[in-house]
């Protein structure tokens, strides 16, 4: 199916290839994630790691922070 496909797509070693400036936001609670945005950030090196006190939608809970952290 699509979702398998997409499952076992790897990426990662073309993350290195991103020019552009690239926020990464996590919550401070957000426990399921913080491993993922801290790799992420360590394989894109135009890319700058935010965190934000909150959980896992900070886009809901934190409005204000999350626009500015984007900005």
């Amino acid at each position: 199916t699509l979702t398998d496909s997409l499952m076992q797509l790897d990426l990662r070693a073309e993350l290195a290839n991103v020019a552009v400036p690239t926020t990464i936001l996590y919550g401070s609670r957000d426990w399921a994630n913080r491993g993922a945005a801290k790799r992420l950030n360590r394989l894109m090196p135009q890319s700058q790691l935010e965190v934000l006190a909150g959980g896992h939608e900070l886009n809901v809970t934190q409005p204000q922070a999350f626009a500015e952290a984007i900005q």
